[in-house]
């Protein structure tokens, strides 16, 4: 089968006017413009024994709290150490301790 140079340039016409379709901003205000700047968002941490407590910690302490507001701690039964660090960052009220529902043993062998 054959093409003509026409339906190529046609082919690449489309592909071209759906591709800046897909590039460009839209004329639709955005999700940020249609929440409003002054609004505030409630937000969940969840810190847990496995490490990722101070990378946690990092992303929140770099957030606007008077816009995140109110911030929940959630932090696993038993991990005093991250319990710690969430009070030292700010005196975290919202501090809920959730039960662990199995604990695993790595053998070392």
């Amino acid at each position: 089968m054959v093409y003509s140079p026409l339906v190529t340039l046609l082919s690449l016409v489309i592909i071209l006017v759906a591709r800046f379709y897909l590039i460009l901003p839209s004329t639709r205000p955005s999700r940020q413009k249609i929440r409003g700047q002054s609004r505030t968002c409630s937000l969940a941490v969840f810190l847990g024994s496995g490490g990722h407590t101070a990378e946690a910690l990092t992303l929140v302490s770099a957030l606007d709290f008077s816009r995140y507001t109110p911030r929940t701690y959630i932090i696993c039964q038993g991990d005093t150490l991250s319990a710690q660090k969430a009070t030292s960052l700010e005196s975290a009220k919202n501090l809920f301790s959730a039960v662990r529902k199995k604990v695993q043993i790595h053998s070392w062998l």
